[in-house]
């Protein structure tokens, strides 16, 4: 029963050591400026400018463009979240 004791006083030392090491510091800057201003990947297009779109063929993704954000902005009725709940 003793050595069941120091055994597990020890494991519960010794886990509790692990989680006071010292982390190293870690040191990292981005500028947003050089980042968008990156030619780094030529292979995909850039949007410099606003581009026309044509729906509903500009539904779908645009794989000349390396990133694609879509946002959803509109307005719900009361009457609309009601009869959303009950479909």
């Amino acid at each position: 029963m003793i050595y069941v004791r120091i055994l597990s006083t020890l494991a519960l030392l010794l886990s509790l050591s692990a989680c006071t090491a010292v982390q190293p510091e870690v040191q990292a800057s981005l500028s947003a400026v050089e980042a968008l201003a990156s030619d780094a990947d030529e292979a995909f297009a850039r949007a410099t400018e606003p581009i026309p779109f044509s729906f509903p063929a500009d539904h779908g993704p645009h794989p000349a463009f390396q990133v694609e954000w879509w946002y959803y902005t509109g307005n719900l009725s009361a009457m609309m979240v009601a009869t959303s709940a009950t479909s």
